[in-house]
């Protein structure tokens, strides 16, 4: 609630990719996406680094990628009113699919 998010949420996540994994229809190892909500009780602009030095390293070796919630809202509030908007849909998952072991970079919602 009032602090970074630790690397101890990796193990919830590795869990979850071994049982999926383990499925006989899945042949290739799911890739992490770790979503993240530190600092939940400070306002958005005023949060430090969501996510700490060792859940950034850990991001980097699996391939991890590590996702601010807050970082949502914007994109949901735009969709909400624009959702035809197929390019910026198809511009955030890239941005996801694109980035490996750091924290997505989304594009900013157009302005219309």
């Amino acid at each position: 609630d009032n602090s970074a998010i630790d690397i101890t949420k990796f193990r919830q996540l590795e869990s979850n990719i071994g049982e999926d994994f383990q499925r006989d229809s899945v042949e290739e190892p799911a890739r992490g996406i770790l979503f993240g909500n530190g600092f939940r009780f400070t306002k958005p602009s005023e949060r430090p680094e969501q996510f700490t030095q060792k859940s950034l390293t850990n991001a980097k070796r699996l391939g991890s990628a590590l996702i601010r919630t807050s970082d949502l809202y914007p994109i949901a509030a735009y969709l909400l009113d624009h959702p035809d908007d197929e390019a910026f849909k198809l511009a955030c998952r890239t941005a996801i699919e694109n980035t490996i072991g750091e924290i997505v970079q989304f594009p900013n919602p157009p302005i219309k």
